[in-house]
């Protein structure tokens, strides 16, 4: 097809063999692929992602958001593995949309993400707590990044919603320290920091996306101490 490609992946080795793989064939069309080391939990590590790819091909016809990790465990255990999955699993695509989404745009050819969601984003089956939160939270943002669609916007807070009164009546049903009401608010008011700096970025809005990202981090630790706080009091002897 003629595809020039850059893959991306946190380990270098398998991905450099890929990448040359890959080369081999592009270049059977007259195309090349490269290979850039990156950890798409860190923003910086995007940044520099981006600025390889256009400063080799001018231009990013397609944006693959596929990097995705499991094994995070239930809603009273693994604290750290949630957090990886919630790095890798949500920032990541949330780090690439905001990285890529306004220099694509911009450039006024037909271009388009993909962030890569799981059916247990909607369906939240038991087992996994941790990755059904990240798809969910991959759900809500790819449906309110499609063209500023105010419907599509309106649909994925409302099934953000829906998927919130599922996760806080689980947390809360299981541990009395974690009241439902309570629960909700914080993922709801977490979802609308996404949909307010996703929309800042997609409108070229830096200065307001900066703010809305320091809210967003203040707002992430006050739900992981909200959270752990509610485990140590269920669990006081293993918190001590």
């Amino acid at each position: 097809m003629g595809l020039r490609i850059c893959l991306a992946d946190v380990h270098a080795e398998p991905l450099q063999a890929a990448a040359a793989e890959v080369d081999k064939i592009a270049r059977q069309h007259g195309a090349e692929a490269i290979a850039v080391p990156t950890d798409v939990s860190k923003l910086e590590e995007v940044q520099r992602l981006k600025q390889t790819a256009y400063d080799r091909f001018s231009e990013v016809a397609l944006l693959m958001n596929n990097a995705g990790v499991g094994n995070g465990g239930g809603a009273f255990e693994k604290y750290d593995r949630w957090r990886r999955l919630l790095e890798v699993n949500l920032w990541g695509p949330i780090n690439g949309v905001q990285t890529f989404a306004k220099s694509m745009i911009d450039q006024g050819t037909p271009a388009a993400i993909v962030n890569t969601g799981s059916k247990q984003g909607i369906t939240l089956p038991p087992g996994d707590t941790a990755y059904n939160v990240t798809k969910a939270g991959v759900k809500a943002l790819t449906d309110a990044q499609r063209n500023g669609d105010t419907a599509a916007v309106t649909k994925a807070m409302s099934d953000l919603s829906a998927n919130a009164d599922t996760i806080a009546q689980f947390l809360s049903g299981a541990n009395p320290n974690l009241p439902e009401s309570a629960v909700k608010g914080l993922l709801v008011a977490h979802a609308a920091h996404h949909q307010t700096l996703t929309g800042e970025i997609m409108k070229g809005d830096t200065a307001n996306a900066a703010k809305t990202w320091s809210a967003m981090q203040a707002h992430m630790n006050t739900l992981a101490d909200a959270l752990s706080d509610g485990i140590a009091k269920q669990f006081p002897q293993k918190a001590a």
